[in-house]
């Protein structure tokens, strides 16, 4: 693993998602993709990571949940 806090902090995110509604999840979704376009690479690191975590627990709790 190269960036534990990165990676901690986007799956703390991604399981805090699934608790949300579906509009503020795409508010910070859009917030986070703001991240992608910073010339910093831990910046744009740390955004693909949230975005992982997001996108990837919000369809496992869509699947559950019907």
């Amino acid at each position: 693993m190269i960036a534990p806090v990165r990676e901690t902090c986007a799956q703390v995110l991604g399981v805090t998602a699934v608790h949300l509604h579906p509009d503020s999840v795409h508010y910070i979704a859009r917030r986070i993709v703001q991240f992608l376009t910073r010339p910093e690479w831990e910046v744009r690191h740390g955004g693909l990571l949230a975005l992982k975590y997001i996108l990837a627990t919000r369809q496992v709790s869509e699947y559950i949940c019907k």
